[in-house]
């Protein structure tokens, strides 16, 4: 089941994504570009599947 924290994928493929707000069908979700940039989208929950193994890449992120 899809819930904040699990790491999803769209159904037609893309990159893996963590679901950080569920609701009303929906699914906010946040993933990295190649050039280390954060997005955030809102997709239909019927969109998504949980990504293989539904872990994280591990990554370290610079601050600044």
């Amino acid at each position: 089941q899809i819930q904040v924290g699990s790491v999803v994928e769209l159904k037609s493929g893309g990159p893996k994504m963590t679901v950080d707000i569920v609701g009303n069908g929906n699914a906010q979700c946040s993933w990295f570009t190649n050039h280390e940039q954060i997005n955030t989208a809102d997709f239909s929950i019927d969109s998504l599947k949980l990504a293989s193994g539904n872990l994280p890449s591990t990554r370290t992120v610079g601050m600044g």
